[in-house]
């Protein structure tokens, strides 16, 4: 196991590039006088549009248009920290690695200066609420004195609750920017570590990514390298600490399994369960059925792999099988159907994203079996799969059937499949949690995730409670437990 094992620098999401673009906020910096920040701030605003293009181009893949817009936007203001971050994710992209670490020292150096300014310019907001909030309040008290009193009250009342949701919604935004700038700390440390890592500074590096993980307990992607920093220098108990730690903070389908798995082996400790898993089932199901854990690699490369379940699930008497959400390759698959000698008569996707079906076609030719998706797909899906399934469709194999049952929420034409006492949640229902929902707007997600719990409740919690739960991320559950113990669930 080589130095390839470690993951490489993870780009901030669209959220974040959306999130510097207009600016971080909160606690102020000691010492700093407010006609100094209102400098800092007009410097900051004169290179927002340098810093806007180089997102655009950054996000397009134009690396060389990308770093001459970073260059500009800290010519323009050399205390941007986020321009600097960008610049050295593409000279990391270069190997440049020496000019990529300057970069990065100095985004971090820089780094509280951004947070100062964005509280400042929230500040500004807040007090410009206010002002107009007054306003408003002293005309509700002339409006007695008008031709048409109640009309223009009306009026005003409609405008002081448009003023008092944009000052709620501004109040709620400083707390959600608080806790989002602990992230971004936390993965500007963990991105230097990337970069001493590969200048071979490896205990620097460590130290790093510890910092990282002390800042943000839930940065996966820093717990990764410190396992394998770990692993590689064999120190196996300090590995396997770093390992339960992150899984105490819930990130168990964040870590990297093969990883995992290899540390079990040097621990001499069982690995089932980790990549592969033989899921007990009610004995009058008469079934048998192996979960595999496969990698699943996000665009663009470089990005944390995530881990997909996918199910073969077979009759030990007549050895039919179906095969469920193929996410990614992997000659697990082809050797356990050609070891247990199964006809796989079908592959069914529970939903449409990619790394669930993502490697359909290439079992279905292998396989010579057809692809069954769901109806409401069919503008998503790359090609058209042999059949469409539809809400309480029943399919018949030999020694068992498939009901089918639409679960709308994480994804429009989400499904679940049960066979006999044993459900596959796709990505709707997990152990202790639930499918997220695809709406960008808060209002309107708020809305689908309601309904997404209330599909859930209806459909699927209705079941008996020892039906086996197998979701399409993570480990194995039951109905009984999730009524009992999933937070999202609870009355």
């Amino acid at each position: 196991m080589g130095t390839e094992t470690l993951n490489p620098p993870r780009f901030l999401p669209s959220f974040f590039a959306c999130f510097f673009a207009t600016i971080l906020i909160v606690a102020p910096l000691r010492g700093q006088k407010d006609d100094d920040l209102d400098k800092a701030l007009s410097k900051l605003g004169a290179a927002s549009s340098s810093f806007a293009a180089g997102l655009r181009d950054f996000a397009a893949g134009r690396l060389d248009k990308a770093e001459k817009a970073f260059a500009g936007c800290v010519d323009k203001f050399p205390s941007h920290a986020y321009a600097r971050y960008y610049l050295a994710n593409i000279l990391f992209l270069r190997r440049d690695y020496a000019a990529s670490l300057e970069q990065m020292e100095l985004a971090l150096a820089h780094l509280d200066l951004m947070k100062v300014l964005g509280e400042r310019a929230e500040q500004r907001k807040i007090a410009k609420l206010g002002e107009l909030r007054a306003s408003l309040d002293a005309m509700w008290e002339a409006a007695d004195h008008t031709s048409e009193p109640c009309r223009n009250r009306r009026s005003i009342e409609w405008d002081k609750r448009e003023v008092e949701n944009e000052a709620f919604q501004a109040e709620k935004a400083v707390a959600e920017k608080e806790a989002a700038f602990g992230r971004v700390k936390a993965h500007y440390t963990y991105f230097l570590g990337n970069i001493l890592f590969r200048l071979q500074r490896t205990p620097e590096a460590f130290r790093r990514y510890e910092e990282a993980v002390r800042i943000d307990p839930r940065h996966a992607d820093a717990y990764n390298n410190l396992i394998a920093i770990s692993y590689i220098a064999r120190q196996y108990a300090v590995a396997q600490a770093f390992l339960e730690q992150a899984e105490r903070q819930g990130l168990d389908e964040s870590l990297n399994l093969e990883l995992k798995e290899r540390l079990f082996k040097a621990l001499g400790r069982p690995i089932e369960g980790i990549l592969f898993e033989d899921i007990p089932v009610p004995e009058e199901d008469a079934l048998r059925v192996r979960r595999f854990a496969l990698a699943y690699q996000p665009e663009p490369a470089g990005t944390l792999k995530i881990y997909v379940n996918a199910y073969i699930i077979f009759s030990p008497r007549t050895r039919d099988a179906i095969l469920i959400d193929p996410g990614a390759k992997d000659a697990r698959l082809e050797d356990f159907v050609r070891e247990q000698g199964l006809n796989v008569r079908a592959i069914l996707n529970t939903h449409d994203h990619f790394d669930h079906f993502g490697a359909d076609a290439f079992y279905a030719a292998l396989l010579r079996a057809p692809v069954f998706a769901p109806a409401a797909a069919r503008r998503r899906l790359p090609q058209a799969p042999d059949r469409f399934l539809r809400n309480d469709e029943v399919l018949e194999f030999d020694g068992f059937r498939v009901r089918v049952v639409q679960t709308p929420g994480h994804s429009p034409e989400s499904l679940c499949f049960l066979v006999g006492k044993v459900l596959f949640s796709g990505d709707t229902l997990y152990r202790g949690d639930i499918g997220r929902v695809e709406h960008e707007e808060s209002v309107r997600r708020d809305e689908a995730l309601a309904a997404m719990i209330k599909v859930i409740r209806a459909k699927l919690l209705t079941l008996p409670d020892d039906t086996v739960v197998c979701p399409g991320h993570g480990r194995t559950t039951t109905i009984g437990n999730e009524k009992a113990d999933n937070p999202f669930l609870a009355r």
